[in-house]
């Protein structure tokens, strides 16, 4: 059974689905992130950079406050090796730090 770390709070769904989580599958000892697509912004541009901007800045905050890193590098090949960002990380540091990468590279 997977188990759910973080979840992002409820901004589109009511339904209780997650616009973004990090979850841990225990079975096979990785870490995974996931996020919502299914949603749609008045400006299709910059409303969801907006978005998954705040996701990380959430995100960094309760990394922080669990005392999780959030300074953890993630290589260029760490990133888009097999399945680019739908891999599995052995820790939260490194699905936080593919996260990031994704955000900052799409943001800025």
């Amino acid at each position: 059974m997977v188990n759910t770390l973080y979840s992002y709070p409820h901004k589109f769904h009511t339904d209780g689905l997650s616009d973004f989580c990090i979850c841990f599958d225990p079975e096979n000892k990785e870490y995974y992130f996931e996020i919502e697509l299914a949603v749609s912004f008045d400006n299709e541009i910059s409303g969801p950079l907006h978005h998954v901007n705040d996701i990380l800045n959430d995100l960094t905050e309760w990394m922080q406050e669990n005392n999780y890193k959030t300074d953890e590098p993630v290589s260029f090949w760490e990133y888009f090796e097999t399945e680019g960002v739908c891999n599995r990380y052995k820790t939260i540091e490194k699905a936080y730090a593919a996260f990031r990468k994704m955000v900052q590279g799409f943001v800025s």
